[in-house]
């Protein structure tokens, strides 16, 4: 039966010349029950400098980026007023909103929205329909 072992907290390096095995920081090894066995790893393994572990895949992933939760339409109209009222309004609407997104908030500002339109015509679209509602 084969163990994993990894270097203890205070550690820095393990070698055992006798069964060539070197583990070095962050690094995950297994041992199979003779190496366990060794009066060296033995001694480490009780004296703290190696500790048992979990295989390397085996190991709880860290939580990735947390999901961007899904915006609803209301909160993507504000966002497109927000970005309408900057500099250069086109190049951040593009950057920030899909084309599924554009498509959902068109009717919010009473614009229809047709099978061939692109993102940028949809933004032009848009930015005429918040601007003549603005005045």
């Amino acid at each position: 039966m084969a163990r994993y072992v990894t270097l203890g907290k205070k550690a820095n390096f393990f070698r055992d010349s006798h069964f060539d095995i070197s583990i070095a920081k962050n690094e995950v090894v297994e041992l199979n029950a003779m190496q366990l066995n060794s009066p060296a790893i033995r001694k480490a393994l009780q004296g703290g400098h190696l500790v048992f572990t979990e295989k390397p895949g085996d190991e709880p992933k860290a939580p990735a980026k947390e999901e961007k939760k899904e915006l609803t339409v209301e909160e993507l109209a504000e966002a497109f007023v927000g970005f309408a009222g900057k500099k250069d309004p086109q190049k951040k609407i593009k950057k920030n909103f899909t084309l599924d997104q554009l498509k959902a908030i068109a009717p919010t500002f009473d614009v229809e929205v047709e099978e061939e339109d692109t993102v940028d015509t949809l933004i032009e679209a848009l930015l005429e329909a918040v601007n003549s509602n603005e005045e």
